[in-house]
Formats: C-alpha cells, structure tokens, sequence
C-alpha cells in the first residue's frame, strides 16, 4: 500500500476494480434483455465453481448476424483478495479501501 500512495501524483487516486465475489453470488441476474436506441442486448449470465460468465448477444438492423461478446472473470482471485484484506462477506470495500487511504 505505501508503494501505491508514493506512486500517486499530489491529489491522485487509486482505485481497485474488482469482482465482490459473494455479492455476485447472491445477486447474479442470470437473464436480462435491454433495448438502447433500437439496439438489442440479451445478457446471459452464470457462474461455476471458479467464474463466472457474461455472454452478451447484439442485435441491431445494421448487423448481418448478431455479435455475440463473452466474458470470464475469475471467482479465485475475488475470494484471495478479500483473504488479504480480512474483510467479512459484506463489508463496505468502499469504506475500507477509502478510510485506509485517508491514513497514509
């Protein structure tokens, strides 16, 4: 963490994106269908015992055939952050993460 803080420009920002790995369990939306300007994207979602998978099919009249985009995220490096971190399964990251930086 000191190394980040000395990384940082006079006023910089750190910000770390990651998979809140039980919140996603416990919420996944598994189907999903959003209409954005006459562009469809049916969103599919599922996980397995390490990841979890978003699989995106477009659609639009300028398309010959759908696109369809997939993704995979790592359920594994999620939980080996919160291990470091010692955060219980609902803490507040943005809070933590915050207050911590605060302090250096």
């Amino acid at each position: 963490m000191r190394t980040i803080a000395t990384s940082l420009k006079p006023g910089g920002i750190f910000v770390i994106d990651y998979l809140n790995t039980h919140y996603v369990e416990d919420h996944l939306v598994r189907n999903e269908l959003k209409n954005v300007a006459g562009t469809s994207y049916q969103i599919h979602r599922w996980d397995d015992e390490t990841h979890f998978y978003k699989k995106i099919i477009i659609t639009d009249a300028s398309l010959i055939v759908p696109e369809e985009h997939t993704r995979k995220s790592s359920k594994i490096l999620s939980r080996r952050f919160y291990g470091y971190a010692f955060l219980p399964k609902h803490a507040d990251t943005r809070g933590f993460w915050g207050s911590l930086f605060k302090s250096l």
